[in-house]
């Protein structure tokens, strides 16, 4: 066994993926509430990402609205996603729907009425009965939509910036031991950008490479 590989597999267990998701939603419920906000409606994947440890897709999925992260200030959100995508997110969170998608249809606006009633009705199944809700991005069908349903739609980028400000116990283990020891060995000044690609994939997880 090389030197390498030891401290790799020290990584390995050292970090507990479900753990992450979980003090992950902790901060940032703690944030909306500090900011009075009963919801997030989130349709950045990093942002869908964070609230939920649901990735598929996410080159396109940031340039278009196929998922949504439906977060209480309290509880387990619901994750609306792409129905090709539903299978993979389902194992890693724990309510997920089929989006209804708006983009792309001849009638955008009819469309995106259809989602606002499902994002709404989720909100009430989940104990929400205000219509403040933070919102990090999202197109005009979708806004007028919602808002024709009688939410308030705020930025809820304060809270999605707070909670990222200070690392949970398990981002500080992705950073710490073999990680960054392999890392700072393979970067020399003719390394090439695959090389420390590569020692990445080979040094974290599998299932964290996603997070």
């Amino acid at each position: 066994m090389t030197p390498a590989a030891e401290p790799a597999a020290a990584t390995r267990d050292a970090i507990d993926i479900d753990l992450m998701r979980t003090e992950r939603l902790v901060r940032l419920q703690a944030a909306m509430r500090a900011r009075d906000l009963e919801a997030c409606l989130l349709f950045s994947e990093p942002n869908a990402r964070y609230a939920t440890g649901a990735t598929a897709m996410p080159i396109w999925s940031m340039s278009t609205f196929t998922r949504c992260a439906v977060v209480p200030a309290e509880g387990d959100p619901i994750l609306f996603e792409h129905g090709n995508s539903m299978h993979r997110s389902a194992t890693r969170a724990k309510d997920v729907r089929r989006m209804h998608l708006w983009e792309f249809f001849d009638d955008p606006a009819a469309e995106a009425r259809v989602f606002a009633r499902e994002a709404v009705a989720a909100l009430r199944e989940l104990g929400v009965q205000g219509n403040r809700i933070g919102v990090d991005r999202l197109g005009m069908p979708a806004v007028l939509a919602l808002q024709d349903e009688g939410l308030v739609l705020v930025d809820s980028s304060p809270a999605t910036q707070e909670a990222r400000q200070v690392k949970t116990s398990q981002e500080v283990a992705t950073s710490s031991g073999g990680t960054c020891s392999q890392t700072r060995t393979t970067i020399q000044p003719t390394a090439r950008s695959r090389s420390l690609t590569s020692s990445s994939r080979r040094t974290l997880p599998s299932s964290l490479a996603a997070q």
